[in-house]
């Protein structure tokens, strides 16, 4: 960030464990493990009065630590990244490929619509869809996959769950957690 921005105050830095909830002002937040080929990757748990807001994105597959810290969420900025056909058919090389596709690569459009549909049966109902790829994803084969997901179980598009696309080069719309 100081490359981007220049020095920071220090009191303007939170240094976290992964698992260790701190708080900001009157918001918690915990931070936990992700599948990822990173560094100590995590997503986040946000607490406050009486909401839970997850962010969960580079996610390779999901485990079950990674689905408690889902579940229960009030709402829920979700991965999805590709479509596995893009991803195979694509110009990336075949090492990337395999990356993306991997177990610590990117979620798909398809393994986030049976994670949202799974998520909705346990209480989650508003979703917003983020890191799409720019290469093997678009924003409306993102939601038109995970709608056909949800309605193949039954789950109806706004009446059982409210759900949209995070657009990358754009700002999107306020979104209100009640």
């Amino acid at each position: 960030m100081e490359r981007e921005l220049g020095k920071l105050d220090i009191n303007n830095k939170k240094y976290f464990n992964t698992g260790e909830k701190f708080c900001i002002g009157d918001i918690c937040v915990h931070p936990f493990s992700i599948p990822h080929d990173a560094n100590e990757p995590v997503g986040f748990n946000f607490f406050a009065q009486n909401k839970k807001i997850t962010v969960a994105t580079d996610i390779g597959h999901v485990n079950k630590e990674l689905y408690e810290n889902m579940v229960g969420s009030d709402f829920m900025l979700l991965e999805s990244n590709h479509d596995i056909e893009m991803v195979r058919m694509g110009p990336y090389p075949w090492y990337l490929k395999q990356r993306i596709l991997g177990e610590n690569g990117h979620l798909s459009n398809m393994m986030a619509g049976k994670l949202i549909a799974k998520l909705v049966e346990n209480g989650t109902k508003s979703f917003l869809l983020g890191h799409l790829s720019r290469e093997n994803n678009f924003p409306q084969l993102a939601y038109e996959t995970v709608k056909n997901v949800l309605e193949s179980k039954g789950i109806k598009t706004g009446v059982d769950v409210q759900f949209d696309v995070a657009l990358r080069d754009c700002i999107g719309e306020v979104i209100c957690v009640v």
